[in-house]
């Protein structure tokens, strides 16, 4: 349904009615990590100061009631305006995050990291051009907490950094596709930008940058920002193909979260 021509993606208006498709708590298919998504939803943009110690963050909400107002917490703290700033000298943890509706919806966002909080590197013996030259590892499918087993070793080895694949949380299944269980490109169909991957959770993930940086390795992220999940491998209980009459049938697909699974829908072989 959605028409490219060139450079152009026109998607048709008939699409924003499909915008709050997320069940309410009363649906049979509601689990109670979607929360309030079914009527709020929203994220948290941070812009740095060239210094890169201090940090504008501003949260941004959106609501299927146009007429409902917010106010907001930062680090515990509520106030009416979307926007505060921060600088290091003010947090050296994470910083959580909420978002809370004059109709009681609440959304409460992942924490963030400030880049002032990382553990510094120091620049090992070598022509490492301050991280612009020097052999990287690919740690293709390794789960965040065996790569942090290997950083001082890699540090030792004079490696100048590690990759680690698509942390966000992605699509999984309790059933094979094309008789492969959950396979490795499943990495690549983003259900959420939520650092809850397959290969271990937002603290682990942390955990692990943190300690390679002890130990002058740098940590490189590879990122699937430019689609979602693929037609049809979505949370809805209910697809069908719609060649042989339909009788080709399939469940929802699951998260790397598991119980704690963002909702995440495809306009592909839906039916209710």
């Amino acid at each position: 349904m959605n028409q490219c021509s060139g450079n152009n993606i026109v998607t048709p208006d008939q699409f924003e009615a499909s915008r709050w498709w997320t069940p309410a708590p009363n649906d049979p298919d509601y689990l109670p990590s979607y929360g309030d998504y079914y009527r709020l939803a929203g994220h948290a943009h941070v812009e740095y100061d060239s210094t890169r110690t201090k940090a504008t963050v501003t949260l941004m909400p959106i609501h299927k009631d146009p007429t409902v107002t917010f106010y907001y917490s930062f680090g515990g703290s509520k106030q009416s305006a979307p926007q505060k700033v921060f600088t290091s000298a003010d947090i050296s943890t994470p910083l959580a995050t909420m978002i809370v509706g004059s109709d009681g919806s609440m959304l409460n966002l992942e924490p963030i990291d400030f880049i002032w909080n990382n553990q510094p590197v120091v620049n090992s013996q070598g022509d490492y051009r301050n991280g612009q030259k020097g052999g990287i590892v690919e740690m293709f499918g390794w789960p965040h907490a065996d790569i942090e087993a290997e950083c001082e070793t890699l540090g030792k080895s004079g490696w100048l950094g590690v990759k680690v694949f698509p942390a966000q949380e992605q699509v999984m299944s309790y059933q094979p596709f094309n008789n492969i269980f959950n396979p490795w490109y499943f990495m690549y169909q983003p259900v959420s930008y939520r650092l809850e991957g397959r290969m271990g959770t937002r603290d682990q993930l942390r955990s692990l940058i943190q300690t390679c940086r002890k130990y002058n390795v740098r940590v490189y992220a590879d990122a699937v920002i430019n689609h979602m999940t693929g037609g049809g491998n979505d949370g809805n209980p209910r697809h069908r193909y719609p060649s042989n009459g339909g009788c080709t049938n399939w469940p929802n697909k699951t998260t790397s979260a598991f119980s704690r699974s963002s909702p995440f829908y495809t306009q592909d072989f839906a039916y209710t």
